[in-house]
């Protein structure tokens, strides 16, 4: 018993090497003097099967403790608590070498007898099942897991208090379960949970704290999320490094997370020295044949396939393939990828016969591990499909593409109101399953462009799908609060949609004070955000639950789901035609809409060969240099060449962009071949006015999406504001210059924006007069103007602009990065002279969202004001317009690029003119009347022609007359 003792103790002291060589000598004396069947043998047997498992001696360790099983089911009764835990040690060890069957086995029987012994609920009795759950995890037996998690962590809650580590541990689990299972919205809050708990009852420096990053920003880049993703990664490293020493292998976690991070952002170069890194503390720490080693092997490879380098790539594969083959059995659910990975390569290389196989194999291990809905599932039928595609088998290409496009879509529709926007950056990510449906149901439709067609809409609707939304979905809130039918429940509608975005603020607030280091966190501040948010979370199930009995068609309605043809011509005009784009790297389509019929077409460009073509144009039209009508002429016939009759006759085109078409008003395409001139750089200013522009044609608006152009007609109000206008302009400003919008960089001295700064801009006296002139023709008084150091963000908040039909913003207009702390576009009103947080003389769109108008129209006269957000792949129109349309304007007029600031005073009171002397003709018509006088314009050697005073306005949202 000496010897025994000696080894307890030398386990006790982390010396395993000693443990084993005193229990080794304990248990050959122990049988001597003992018996073979001694209960004390059993008992060294135990310890020693602990400590060989611990040396990574599996097989020594299984014999140990079977020995033990056998001498205690000998001597013991049937209900003995040391029985279970022997049964329970040696399926945990059966788990951990891959005899899946038998540790399942073992822990029901261990669970049987804990629970006659102790109780259904007793700790213990938990400890077995959540054992098992574990297990059912590891299997990829979702169904038999979930229901065992959740009965465990609702029963330690109970008994153990919501912070044990039991608890804790359950929690990560059923986190784990719902992230493989991409049920992210149900993952997240978990984990949330789990971090906020482990913050407080380990310190913010503890590896368990690491985990909790790790499980959080690992979801988060499943999601797309990558700049939520890796301060968080970076700081779950940091925590690790420190605490367990830079190449140990739990480190491995970090380090694969940010690879795959980097990667999937196209960072290769940072990508592939962190997952060589990962291979080699994992080689070292198990060996190379370890399933450990396999799984950074598939992320190498992976890396490998996105740079295309397919001969560096499958070998890797083809190795990570066998280990798990031999470890974990041909069915295993982690072989599905790999599989998966290696028959992409065959396809890739046109090796279709080894292909095949691999793919079919890979995706019964998913359907059957994962369930037919999860996303694995959809990326392996949209791999089969393209193999069936490249080997002619349209219909079978086709209903793999489907039924992959079908699992996004249910996700995507499941998703709903997710505050998380988690919908959206699944859309994005997902982008390439909709265009393969596209291009087979373009290859497939052979001239059947007629009426009614049913591959034509199904074409339309994966289009919309392939689109962004985040714009659109701005246009269908709002109009969902106009559908609502009382002042109640727009109230609701709108009070709803300020607390997710309240929410969403103090997220990610809350995430970037999880990525910070102890010395930098605010704990009160952090707590007080945390019971904001759930008080908000709170309030939102309210509103959700009211808005289901009073408004059950909201969701339907503010979500901007994609919509049917026959939806768009229900609310076209028989003089209008919808065209929509979606550009994409290998092929783009065009779809037309009238009011009796619809057409689908593949385009001859690539959405990178549009996108050139754009750059180069818009290198003329936004600096008043020569414009190459040739090229104007070449992206017209590229992009509605194929439809030029069935939309030569419209008198309004109303367009939704994709792509870089985004950052072009189409009013400067041109629709003959310009006449001969040596080259375009020759152009006199009068030679624009021969150019047949397009807007000579036809009136054109822009919509973000096809559901907002149904949502803006089907749900309008007939009533109107009855304040006809308010004006803001001629801001106070010491500057001198003649554009709205300049080299905003050369007039900070700092990183911050100060009111002295702002003050330096060049002041613009002309926009009082453009409002003045506005004013008059709305026969509005002269109360409606505010101007000079009226035109500020105090009396904006101070007015009540909810019953005001048009409302205009004349000023400059700043873009997200013109300054280095402007994260978001914004408008400049006069700065004031005791600047604060709330009001710095920039109007930002995050604070224009906050607005409550009703507006018929929306006039941004300044730069820039229909660019993007600035974030990274953002859609156009999603920063100021998007802001406008949220905070419930129906139309605005936003510019493409910075201003002479002249042009815009004609162009916007000869619209305003044109509307109220003809209200029918629309804001579009108007628009465009007030373009060509411009162009047609003789005086002052016809300057103004060139599309750079005239074209970069364009009228997005409602362009039709006012119902």
């Amino acid at each position: 018993m000496a010897l025994f003792r000696q080894g307890v103790q030398y386990e006790d002291q982390h010396n395993p090497a000693k443990a084993a060589d005193a229990l080794e000598r304990a248990a050959k004396l122990g049988e001597t003097a003992l018996g073979a069947t001694s209960p004390v043998l059993a008992d060294i047997y135990n310890a020693l099967g602990h400590t060989d498992f611990g040396l990574g001696r599996y097989s020594s360790a299984v014999a140990g403790l079977q020995r033990t099983l056998a001498i205690r089911q000998a001597s013991l009764p049937p209900t003995d608590p040391k029985l279970a835990n022997s049964i329970n040690d040696l399926a945990f060890v059966d788990a951990q070498i891959g005899r899946y069957d038998e540790a399942a086995t073992l822990y029901k029987q261990a669970a049987s007898i804990q629970e006659k012994l102790r109780g259904a609920d007793h700790p213990e009795t938990v400890r077995v099942l959540n054992n098992l759950a574990v297990l059912y995890l590891y299997q990829g037996r979702y169904a038999d897991a979930e229901p065992l998690l959740k009965r465990v962590t609702v029963s330690w809650e109970k008994s153990l208090g919501p912070a044990h580590p039991d608890v804790l541990t359950s929690l990560n689990n059923l986190a784990g379960l719902y992230d493989r299972q991409g049920r992210y919205a149900e993952a997240e809050p978990l984990i949330k949970r789990l971090l906020e708990i482990r913050e407080k009852t380990r310190g913010p420096d503890h590896p368990d704290v690491a985990q909790s990053l790790n499980n959080l920003a690992l979801l988060y880049s499943e999601e797309g999320r990558y700049a939520d993703a890796e301060p968080l990664i970076k700081r779950a490293l940091q925590i690790e490094e420190k605490a367990r020493g830079a190449d140990h292998p739990e480190v491995v976690t970090e380090l694969s997370i940010l690879a795959s991070d980097y990667m999937k952002e196209g960072r290769y170069a940072d990508a592939e020295p962190l997952f060589r890194r990962a291979l080699a503390i994992r080689e070292k720490a198990f060996g190379p044949a370890n399933t450990n080693v396999a799984q950074i092997l598939n992320n190498l490879a992976v890396l490998y396939m996105e740079q295309d380098r397919y001969a560096d790539a499958e070998p890797l594969l083809t190795r990570a393939i066998d280990i798990k083959q031999k470890a974990l059995g041909p069915d295993h659910p982690e072989l599905g990828a790999d599989l998966h990975n290696l028959g992409f390569i065959d396809t890739a290389q046109g090796r279709y016969a080894e292909a095949e196989p691999l793919l079919t194999r890979a995706l019964a291990i998913q359907e059957r591990a994962l369930g037919p809905d999860h996303p694995d599932v959809a990326g392996t039928l949209n791999a089969l499909a393209a193999l069936d595609d490249a080997e002619g088998r349209r219909d079978d290409a086709l209903a793999a593409s489907r039924r992959a496009v079908a699992i996004l879509v249910k996700r995507a529709e499941h998703a709903g109101g997710d505050r998380t926007g988690t919908n959206e950056r699944e859309r994005r990510t997902d982008r390439g399953y909709f265009l393969r449906l596209m291009h087979l149901l373009a290859s497939g439709l052979a001239g059947a462009n007629q009426p009614g067609n049913d591959t034509i809409d199904e074409a339309f609707r994966a289009g919309q799908y392939a689109g962004g939304i985040e714009t659109a979905k701005a246009v269908s809130g709002m109009m969902a609060r106009y559908a609502s039918g009382t002042d109640d429940l727009a109230a609701l509608v709108r009070e709803r949609e300020d607390l997710s975005n309240r929410w969403n603020k103090l997220d990610s607030d809350l995430l970037k004070a999880a990525a910070l280091t102890p010395d930098k966190r605010n704990p009160v501040s952090e707590a007080a955000a945390r019971k904001e948010q759930g008080d908000i979370a709170a309030r939102l199930a309210a509103d959700n639950d009211r808005l289901h009995v009073g408004f059950p068609r909201f969701a339907e309605l503010a979500e901007a789901r994609p919509v049917h043809v026959a939806d768009v011509q229900s609310v076209l005009r028989p003089a209008e035609a919808f065209v929509a784009f979606t550009l994409a790297d290998k092929e783009s389509f065009l779809f037309v809409i009238r009011k009796q019929d619809a057409h689908f077409f593949k385009l001859a460009a690539t959405g990178s060969e549009v996108a050139a073509i754009v750059k180069s144009l818009r290198a003329g039209l936004a600096n008043d240099a020569p414009v190459d009508v040739a090229k104007a002429h070449e992206l017209y016939r590229t992009l509605l060449g194929p439809a030029d009759a069935l939309i030569a006759d419209a008198k309004n085109l109303v367009v939704s962009p994709d792509g870089a078409l985004q950052s072009l008003p189409f009013a400067v395409l041109v629709t003959k071949s310009p006449a001969a001139i040596t080259k375009f750089s020759d152009y006199k200013p009068s030679d624009y006015q021969a150019v047949d522009w397009l807007v000579r044609r036809q009136a054109i608006s822009v919509v973000p999406a096809a559901s907002s152009l149904v949502a803006l007609r089907r749900f309008a109000q007939a009533k109107h504001g009855t304040d006809p206008f308010a004006g803001f302009g001629d801001p106070i400003f010491d500057g001198s210059g003649e554009k709205r919008g300049i080299d905003m960089a050369s007039l900070y001295r700092g990183a911050e924006a100060s009111s002295a700064d702002l003050r330096r801009l060049p002041r613009l006296p002309e926009t009082a007069d453009e409002l003045r002139a506005e004013a008059k023709i709305l026969g509005a008084a002269d109360t409606s103007l505010h101007l000079g150091p009226d035109a500020s963000i105090a009396t904006l908040r101070r007015l009540d602009l909810a019953n005001t039909r048009v409302i205009s913003f004349a000023t400059h207009g700043l873009i997200a990065g013109d300054l280095p702390t402007l994260g978001e576009p914004a408008l400049v009103l006069t700065p004031p002279a005791h600047p604060t947080p709330d009001d710095d003389g920039l109007l930002r769109a995050s604070a224009v969202s906050q607005l409550r108008l009703d507006a018929d129209f929306v006039i941004l006269s300044a730069c820039n004001t229909a660019a993007s957000d600035g974030t990274p792949g953002a859609e156009g129109l999603s920063g100021l317009a998007k802001a406008f349309f949220y905070a419930g304007a129906r139309s605005l007029l936003v510019s493409h690029w910075p201003v002479d600031s002249q042009a815009p005073v004609k162009l916007t009171t000869g619209m305003i003119g044109a509307v109220a002397q003809d209200p029918a003709i629309g804001r579009a018509e108007a628009l465009r009347r007030a373009m060509l006088a411009m162009i047609d314009d003789t005086t002052n050697g016809s300057e103004r022609a060139h599309p750079f005073f005239w074209a970069p306005f364009i009228l997005a949202g409602e362009g039709g007359a006012s119902r």
